[in-house]
């Protein structure tokens, strides 16, 4: 079954659900454990509905640059893949953020006849400042008869991986530790825009990606990428940074020297994987030298699967 997307739970035409609510940012390897479990456990003739927000609630409290691990058509595709059969996004507003955990709760799940099964982390909270908790949700469920279940952190190590955890890594450089935790490598996706051609001019073309500013981004450095561009895997390198050689002060960039392609696709979109870190951003002292240590950084993911 494709995985639809709703606004409101009368648009499912089912007798019974099994709902789970979170932000789901990185689908990480504790969002699919939930998954999972929730598949285990709920009655076969029950739809997996997977309720979220968009947008992402600190888009709207604390805006910020460099944060989502990923987008929301990315998200819609992963959870797709794990076999969720509804997404329920909820605008997420100020107004919404005032709402107290019941206020919530009856504003968007006293749907008449549909019976309701409740999954979710031990952690959970919810409501005004996040002040409630799964203790709110088992009150409305013995109020209304719905099921209920909290998967305890007792159980399972993967429950405690947060996506503020992964944040992290990626920030920091270790998008080895961050694929771990996501089970699945870390990608950037955008559109390919003309950059200053001082790659083409020294031997190494590069294609420059253009992402929303919103979306996270690794530390500055070399790494190991790989590049999907119309169904094909291409190796790849990329540089984040400023160019320290060429200028002192310029606004970061992410440019891909892809391995073995030739072809002209500015203004097109590619999806980039990053696998590891090869070596911090450096001010060579010259060009030639520069030249030198990008030629060495090809040769090693050459020889890297």
């Amino acid at each position: 079954m494709e995985l639809k997307k709703i606004s409101s739970l009368e648009e499912i035409d089912e007798e019974k659900v099994a709902i789970t609510i979170g932000n789901f940012d990185g689908v990480h390897i504790g969002h699919q454990y939930v998954i999972n479990k929730i598949k285990e456990n709920k009655e076969a003739n029950s739809n997996l509905v997977v309720v979220t927000f968009n947008p992402h609630p600190t888009e709207v409290l604390s805006p910020r640059e460099n944060y989502l691990i990923n987008d929301n058509s990315e998200k819609f595709r992963m959870l797709e893949a794990l076999g969720v059969d509804y997404l329920f996004e909820i605008e997420f507003t100020r107004d919404l953020s005032t709402l107290s955990g019941e206020e919530f709760l009856e504003r968007y799940f006293s749907t008449e006849n549909m019976h309701k099964s409740f999954y979710l982390g031990y952690d959970f909270s919810f409501g005004a400042n996040k002040k409630d908790g799964v203790e709110i949700i088992e009150k409305f469920c013995l109020q209304n008869g719905y099921d209920f279940l909290v998967l305890e952190r007792k159980e399972v190590s993967e429950l405690s991986i947060s996506s503020s955890q992964i944040r992290e890594c990626v920030l920091t450089g270790k998008v080895e530790e961050a694929n771990r935790l996501l089970g699945r490598d870390f990608a950037m996706s955008g559109v390919i825009v003309k950059g200053e051609g001082r790659g083409k001019q020294i031997g190494f073309p590069t294609a420059n990606l253009k992402y929303k500013m919103t979306n996270l981004v690794p530390s500055k450095g070399v790494y190991e990428t790989s590049t999907l561009y119309q169904g094909g895997v291409y190796k790849s390198i990329t540089n984040i940074g400023v160019k320290p050689t060429f200028e002192d002060e310029a606004e970061l960039t992410v440019e891909t020297f892809i391995l073995d392609f030739d072809k002209d696709i500015y203004g097109e979109s590619f999806n980039l994987v990053f696998h590891k870190k090869q070596r911090d951003e450096k001010k060579f002292s010259s060009v030639n030298d520069l030249i030198i240590q990008i030629g060495k950084d090809v040769d090693i993911r050459r020889k890297n699967a």
